[in-house]
């Protein structure tokens, strides 16, 4: 009896002890292999060896290392995205790019959002980066003796208040380094074993703000942080407060001169990412390589474009400007289980949910600028539930419902399923399935309008009277962004709305992307300002006006033809 007290009170503390114990991950079976494309699985992995291929034969010394995740294409998707709300962020973007379940509840800043699974998909997707310069989010990021020159950081550089600066003259203090930022930053990758190339982008994707200027990481003047600088921005996790909580970490490592904290935080991104096999842009944002025994948790940034957008100014500025894109390249591409046969598609600024309502309810748009606050209640003084940013689409449920605060209320549902009450002279009606507009056939060289996506595509000839000459019996009402209405006669414009029998669609003038409906050698020089990263074209219709050629990509090639077609030489058409 003793024996059987003593055995069974054992069982007990091993399972307590055995409780206690985390449980260890399992991860799925992963390798590197330098597969020949020639035996390279297209059957079990679609989409990439003809893409590869084209990219080997425009640059022969180009080598391709395949990560083999063994990760299911779904399950690592829904762990980048709804598993894990806010692990993966879009900026300004409304519609289909937007998580269903967490809607317009901002992350960081004013304007960042939990990203969708079709977002999360379109960027962690391959194939869709194996073009000329996207592809670049692949490259390994080691030290590579004798590819990095101070004049590459420079070119990378360009337009920020670090561009042929020594740290010296610009935070004019004598105790700090003679070195220019960019001979700083070509000593730190050395030491650290990492591209300087890829620090540099990733100093200036992180602490540049608008017009080249420093954020509060990096002037060594916040109150309270005086004399600290963190060039990465490592410690500071999104959200309020975010430049403080970095500095705090640079205080921690005693980072108060710059030279200081561009060499140590260089240490540390080798030693936090390059290390750990999270050697490529791509890696550093989605953590599918689990040799370090993590996945998906480990990443050093949330914003889903940056790998693209990094790729893309690396590109450009550096190497193509430099002329050493043949040179000897390693990419690192993983390929995933139980993908797609194609590619992922690019989300839509439409939520089709809201577009395809079919219980009679009315579509609005919110048109206010900046955001739109969502009540509790038709009052300015109730809670607010979300902010709305323009052009999120809503289904009113009532109109008029209340008059106070001088505003007149409307009830709103939004496309998460949020009930709430904004004011009405903010929103604005897309459609009502009482209109039928399925009749807008017009479908010309000039002039191409979409009823589904709800834009109006045109050439840089077509003005309103244009318009209204291709749809007589209509009613026609030219709006701007702030839904106001604009004189007959005017040259309209992208970005602009034209409200057709109430329902309203945008406009895109290919080529203009000022919108101020011109198509001149300064859109020319827009153009080629956001091929290097200096421009914004993050609306749609802005960015679809740039793509003059139709290939989804907003490059030199559109500048040149919208140059040629200031003066004359090229004619650009809707379609």
């Amino acid at each position: 009896m003793k024996k059987f007290k003593f055995y069974f009170k054992l069982i007990i503390i091993i399972s307590i002890i055995y409780a206690m114990v985390p449980a260890v991950p399992v991860f799925a079976s992963q390798y590197r292999e330098n597969t020949p494309l020639s035996n390279f699985n297209s059957t079990k992995y679609p989409g990439y060896k003809e893409k590869l291929e084209t990219l080997q034969s425009a640059h022969p010394n180009w080598t391709f290392t395949f990560l083999y995740t063994g990760l299911d294409w779904s399950t690592a998707i829904n762990n980048e995205s709804i598993n894990y709300h806010g692990r993966s962020l879009v900026q300004n973007k409304t519609g289909e790019w937007i998580c269903p379940i967490c809607g317009n509840k901002v992350y960081d800043g004013s304007n960042w959002y939990c990203s969708s699974p079709k977002a999360v998909s379109y960027y962690m997707d391959p194939r869709n980066a194996l073009t000329e310069e996207k592809v670049f989010q692949f490259e390994t990021l080691s030290y590579v003796d004798g590819l990095y020159t101070e004049e590459g950081i420079e070119a990378i550089l360009n337009g920020t208040f670090m561009s042929n600066k020594t740290i010296r003259e610009y935070y004019n203090n004598p105790e700090y380094t003679e070195s220019k930022f960019s001979t700083v930053i070509l000593q730190a990758g050395n030491e650290a074993n990492v591209s300087p190339y890829h620090l540099a982008s990733r100093i200036k994707q992180e602490i540049i703000v608008s017009g080249g200027e420093p954020s509060n990481s990096v002037t060594g003047k916040l109150e309270g942080y005086e004399g600290l600088y963190n060039f990465y921005n490592i410690g500071a996790s999104s959200g309020e407060g975010a430049v403080e909580r970095g500095l705090k970490y640079a205080n921690a490592k005693g980072w108060v001169k710059p030279e200081i904290a561009i060499k140590d935080g260089a240490k540390i991104i080798a030693q936090n990412y390059i290390s750990r096999n999270q050697n490529t842009v791509y890696l550093e944002k989605f953590d599918v390589d689990s040799s370090d025994n993590s996945l998906y948790s480990h990443q050093y940034m949330q914003n889903i474009q940056a790998p693209t957008s990094e790729a893309k100014r690396i590109y450009k500025n550096t190497y193509l400007a430099l002329g050493i894109v043949d040179n000897k390249f390693n990419f690192v591409i993983p390929v995933y289980e139980n993908m797609p046969d194609t590619a992922c598609e690019l989300p839509s600024d439409i939520d089709p949910n809201a577009t395809n309502n079919n219980n009679g309810e009315e579509i609005v748009k919110v048109i206010a600028n900046g955001s739109l606050k969502l009540r509790e209640s038709p009052t300015t003084d109730s809670a607010v539930i979300a902010s709305l940013p323009t052009n999120t689409q809503l289904t009113r449920l009532e109109s008029n419902v209340a008059f106070a605060n001088n505003f007149q209320w409307d009830k709103v549902r939004t496309s998460y399923g949020t009930v709430g009450y904004v004011a009405s002279k903010y929103i604005q009606s897309i459609s009502n399935n009482n209109n039928n507009n399925s009749n807008l056939a017009v479908d010309s060289n000039d002039l191409y309008i979409d009823s589904n996506t709800k834009m109006i595509n045109c050439s840089p000839k077509i003005n309103l009277d244009n318009l209204k000459g291709e749809l007589p019996g209509k009613s026609i009402v030219l709006k701007n962004n702030n839904g106001e209405v604009i004189a007959d006669n005017m040259n309209i414009g992208t970005g602009m709305t034209v409200s057709i029998d109430n329902v309203d669609y945008r406009i895109v003038k290919y080529g203009d992307v000022s919108g101020d409906g011109m198509v001149d050698a300064r859109d020319s020089l827009r153009i080629l300002k956001y091929s290097v990263g200096e421009y914004n074209l993050d609306d749609k219709v802005y960015f679809n006006a740039g793509d003059v050629n139709r290939d989804n990509v907003v490059d030199a090639r559109d500048s040149l033809r919208v140059l040629k077609y200031s003066v004359g030489s090229f004619e650009i058409k809707a379609r």
